[in-house]
Formats: structure tokens, C-alpha cells, sequence
């Protein structure tokens, strides 16, 4: 009984008598391990391929681990999702016009936003040039509106 008191007193991680550690969970390195690897990832897609013979809410969540893995505010690893693989899933929903009727739409709009994001980030890294002459464009378009709003006042 000497020892427990003296590991109380010591400040360190708190130990039990059994001799168990109390440590903080880190979930993102726990989601970094066992969730964010390649064949994780080629499995979870291809439950995405089979969207027409599942029900909505599946490719609901695989879309939703899907984000946790790739977007910048989670873990930041969107590069595990530029697989030949999943890039042809995302191919075949971002062309399935079935997806974007109203009735279905509520239930694949993560999916298809995910997709497009990936899709694009992808596109942006592979040929910068072509990102920046579309945004520059776009800023000139935002700025002939502003100028000519400007010229009827």
C-alpha cells in the first residue's frame, strides 16, 4: 500500500493498483493507424462502387471517413484518395446523372462533394498552371463586375 500512495503523490500518469496507466486518447493517431492506410481505403471505395445495391446511408458514411482522412481540418491525407482505384469510383458517381434527382440527391450530396473536391484538388496539384489561368480569370470576371458596377453610380 506504501507504493500506491507514493505513485499518487508523484504527478506522473496516474497508475492503479493492477498496474494500468491512464494515458489521453489521441483518436486522430489512432484513425492515422489503423483507418488511414491504402487497403482501408481501396475496401471503403468499393463499398462506394456498389452505391445502386446498398442502402443511402452506407455511402453516406464511407464519404464521411472518407473526409476525416483527406480534409485538411482532420488528418490531412488526401493524397491516399489520388488511387487509380478510387478515382474510377469517383468517375462513375460524378457521371451517374441518377444521383443528382431531387429524391436522391439529399442522400449522395456528401458523396458527390467529396468526390469533386478530391477530384479537383487532384487536378490543381497535377497542372498548376491551368488552376492559376482559372482563377485569374475568374478574378477578372469578379473585377469587370465591380468596375462596372462602379460606372453606374
Amino acid at each position: 500500500e506504501d507504493e500506491d500512495d507514493e505513485d499518487e503523490e508523484g504527478g506522473g500518469p496516474r497508475a492503479h493498483s493492477s498496474g494500468v496507466i491512464e494515458r489521453p486518447l489521441d483518436l486522430l493517431s489512432k484513425v492515422r493507424g489503423k483507418l488511414a492506410q491504402p487497403a482501408v481505403i481501396y475496401f471503403a471505395v468499393q463499398l462506394l462502387a456498389c452505391y445502386h445495391h446498398v442502402p443511402p446511408a452506407v455511402p453516406r458514411a464511407v464519404a464521411s471517413l472518407l473526409y476525416r482522412i483527406a480534409a485538411p481540418e482532420h488528418l490531412n491525407m488526401e493524397p491516399l484518395l489520388y488511387q487509380l482505384s478510387v478515382l474510377r469510383v469517383f468517375y462513375t458517381l460524378l457521371s451517374d446523372s441518377s444521383l443528382r434527382h431531387p429524391s436522391r440527391l439529399p442522400h449522395y450530396r456528401e458523396v458527390l462533394l467529396l468526390a469533386t473536391r478530391v477530384t479537383r484538388n487532384l487536378f490543381r496539384k497535377l497542372v498548376p498552371e491551368r488552376a492559376a489561368e482559372k482563377e485569374g480569370k475568374e478574378g477578372e470576371k469578379e473585377g469587370q463586375k465591380e468596375m462596372e458596377g462602379g460606372q453606374k453610380e
